[in-house]
């Protein structure tokens, strides 16, 4: 259906007589072949008995010598099936990965690709990839592909195929999957990620993660205080392949305490160090209260004491006169200074210290 051309330049001082033939035979004239002015054959519109050998041949008229040059029209064919399609196997971690296909027929020859899991496997120092091509006297030639992976490893695991495509011919052939599972040694949990120890307000939501390696990979289970953390509304419980997450939505005091995982498999299990959950908070109480004091105005030194109540994280204390914070003041030779105890001292008592 496409347009197909044939050029045909010749050098001559004399007159020459051009002729186009097909396949040994002179081409008539028709709708179906153009000549054109500088020698050149066009077939408009291809159709079904097109292909064969064109030939160019150019006679001098005063010497009757004849000089010729051929040229071949074929079509572009692809076949949408796979000759041989790669085989499921099972290898064992660190060895070798071979998988073998060949595509049933192209032209222009095709293009092999392969895929693991519907991704293009990209080659690598690990991944080598070695396409050719087989011509036959008859038919489109096959393109065939092998797919080499050394020292697999488990991510190698998966669905594996081969695409195949033409340059012309906007098609593309998939061939069946082959299944490779990867052997791994069994290995008990390792424990990669230990929970971390938190300091975390009431209400809040706290999120702890938990990491461990084994094979076959482990499962998680979490506990507090040595009692089995069971997933609900209020303690969610979320696990992938080597990760697990607690997640506590609106943290009470009753969540307080030690936090641990254990990662387990077939071949045994492993905790992880412990992880201490403390929730803030205040009490309302002080334990010691200031009390009014009589001073002499002058006087070298008077002290207000003042224990902050019982708190986590400890309380900071800090006083007012009038509503007004008065600063730490702790600089040496300060006036008024607010000890670590949250004691109030005050040298040299003026009247205006009244309050």
């Amino acid at each position: 259906g496409e347009k197909a051309s044939f050029d045909c330049v010749y050098s001559s001082s004399t007159p020459v007589a051009l002729r186009w033939l097909k396949d040994g035979a002179d081409i008539p004239s028709s709708s179906s072949y153009s000549v054109q002015p500088n020698g050149s054959l066009v077939i408009p519109a291809t159709v079904p008995g097109d292909e064969g050998t064109y030939t160019c041949a150019v006679t001098e008229q005063s010497t009757g010598e004849v000089a010729e040059t051929s040229a071949t029209l074929q079509f572009a064919v692809f076949l949408d099936s796979f000759a041989s399609n790669p085989e499921s196997q099972s290898v064992t971690e660190g060895s070798h990965l071979l998988l073998f296909c060949v595509h049933a027929g192209s032209l222009p020859p095709a293009s092999v690709t392969w895929l693991h899991d519907g991704s293009p496997v990209l080659p690598s120092s690990r991944v080598l990839v070695q396409s050719s091509q087989l011509t036959h006297l008859q038919g489109a030639p096959q393109a065939s592909s092998t797919l080499a992976i050394a020292s697999v490893l488990k991510a190698d695991q998966g669905q594996y195929r081969c695409r195949a495509t033409n340059a012309l011919i906007p098609d593309t052939a998939l061939s069946t999957e082959a299944h490779v599972t990867v052997e791994v040694t069994p290995e008990s949990p390792t424990i990669t990620l230990h929970p971390q120890p938190s300091l975390v307000a009431p209400g809040q939501t706290l999120v702890m993660s938990c990491g461990a390696s084994g094979e076959p990979p482990p499962t998680f289970t979490w506990r507090r205080q040595g009692s089995e953390v069971t997933s609900s509304d209020h303690a969610l419980i979320s696990q992938g392949e080597g990760m697990s997450t607690l997640t506590i939505v609106g943290v009470g005091e009753g969540d307080a305490g030690n936090y641990t995982c254990v990662a387990s498999n077939s071949e045994g299990s492993e905790e992880s160090s412990g992880a201490e959950l403390l929730v803030a908070f205040i009490d309302t109480v002080f334990v010691l209260s200031p009390v009014d004091l009589v001073a002499l105005e002058g006087a070298e030194e008077v002290r207000l004491d003042c224990l902050p109540p019982p708190s986590l994280p400890p309380a900071l204390p800090g006083w007012t006169k009038g509503f007004v914070p008065i600063p730490p003041g702790d600089e040496e030779g300060s006036r008024v200074q607010v000890l670590g105890n949250g004691s109030l001292v005050i040298k040299g008592v003026e009247r205006g210290d009244e309050g």
